[in-house]
């Protein structure tokens, strides 16, 4: 269902991941589309390429414009119909979303925590769990978004188990360590 009113716009490409509404920031020529491109090509969907309408109902929802339905644009390709290229799956009109990415050109993060705390991104005056992804890093960006997506999901898991085995190291005499 289309609202009536449309809360926010954002400049970005905003796809679903397994699920997870994603909604990708940056500047212009940092490398949204390729992403979302990468994605695509893994078997995920895009919902809406360069302008993302949102609205609260009550949880941020982002929808395409009527005149980019099925489009991404590429720099380098042009238009791409990712229905026609990727399938009927690949493209949806609206999505939940859950999560924001900021790509950036800084060469470091500046979270350098082994367990950083995790920040947020308002959306709708809802805060998401934000990533900031440096478009410099070597590795790819959508091994690095994937890789956050699930560790996201076992957060929890994970900090128990570093933090079973710091008590443990702080507690072991340095020769045995």
């Amino acid at each position: 269902m289309t609202p009536s009113v449309i809360s926010e716009n954002h400049h970005g490409v905003f796809v679903a991941i397994e699920g997870v509404g994603v909604l990708i920031k940056g500047e212009p020529g940092c490398g949204k589309s390729s992403l979302a491109l990468a994605l695509l090509a893994q078997g995920h969907q895009l919902i809406a390429d360069d302008l993302v309408l949102c609205y609260a109902n009550p949880h941020p929802i982002g929808l395409c414009p009527r005149l980019s339905h099925r489009l991404l644009h590429s720099r380098e390709l042009g238009l791409i119909d990712v229905v026609q290229h990727f399938g009927a799956n690949s493209w949806l009109l609206q999505h939940r979303v859950d999560v924001v990415v900021h790509l950036h050109n800084q060469s470091q993060s500046r979270y350098y925590d082994l367990m950083p705390e995790q920040h947020y991104d308002t959306l709708c005056q809802r805060a998401l769990p934000c990533l900031d992804l440096s478009i410099t890093n070597p590795a790819p960006l959508s091994l690095r978004l994937l890789t956050w997506l699930k560790n996201q999901a076992h957060s929890q898991q994970t900090h128990s188990v570093f933090n079973q085995h710091h008590r443990h190291h702080l507690n072991m005499p340095i020769s045995e360590a």
